[in-house]
């Protein structure tokens, strides 16, 4: 079973069930637009939580199933998310230009 699944920018990553412990608030959805403006939607949770983190770029939702959800949207084909404990965020895209070395 895969520890992490990708749609497009968005990353479902499993992650130890405590976890969820220390999110944030709680929340009835979980939805993260993507570039085009669609929405990626998560359904089938028991709980779920918004949470900051700055290393993954802000906002992340912690979820905790015990049913398989399914992650839409509509220019993707729904992707199953087994049971479990995951975290669900944006990936980011950086293109990196003019990078000088340290030179020594």
């Amino acid at each position: 079973m895969p520890e992490a699944y990708r749609q497009g920018d968005v990353v479902v990553k499993r992650v130890p069930d405590n976890l969820l412990d220390f999110a944030g608030a709680r929340v009835d959805r979980v939805a993260i637009a993507g570039e085009t403006g669609n929405a990626h939607v998560l359904e089938g949770f028991d709980e779920a939580r918004e949470h900051w983190e700055p290393e993954l770029g802000g906002r992340v939702f912690v979820v905790r199933a015990s049913q398989v959800m399914v992650l839409r949207h509509p220019e993707h084909p729904d992707i199953e998310i087994p049971p479990g404990t995951w975290m669900v965020y944006r990936v980011r895209e950086f293109i990196v230009t003019g990078v000088r070395g340290g030179g020594d």
